[in-house]
């Protein structure tokens, strides 16, 4: 049986559309933020391995990347610990930090398939 085909804009779409629900109910997702990033490595390797969505497109990496890129923050121990970690020095909630750093991420990241996410 020939599956079909998903493309990158297919990918981000799916994990916008669960990142918005945990964003929204985080409680029902994840009570820290690193198991949110699990739960999104998750998905997008059921996205690679079944439709040979690239890893380099993954929401981890693209979102790594323009975290650091936006923060002079490393990522190097994840994304979820490096929003934690922005969120202490700013005396901000972990939760809320994330949630407009998505909003600032997601345009960005639907310009790379021109495709609308939001």
């Amino acid at each position: 049986m020939m599956m079909s085909s998903v493309s990158d804009s297919d990918y981000q779409k799916h994990a916008v559309a669960l990142l918005r629900l945990a964003v929204e109910r985080p409680r029902m997702f994840y009570s820290k933020l690193w198991e949110l990033e699990l739960i999104m490595d998750g998905h997008f390797m059921a996205f690679e391995q079944l439709f040979s969505v690239p890893r380099a497109n993954s929401f981890k990496v693209c979102f790594s990347d323009w975290l650091t890129s936006e923060t002079s923050v490393s990522c190097s121990g994840g994304w979820a610990l490096a929003v934690d970690n922005l969120a202490s020095k700013r005396e901000d909630d972990s939760d809320t930090l994330f949630s407009k750093l998505l909003d600032g991420f997601v345009p960005i990241w639907a310009d790379t398939n021109s495709t609308d996410l939001q």
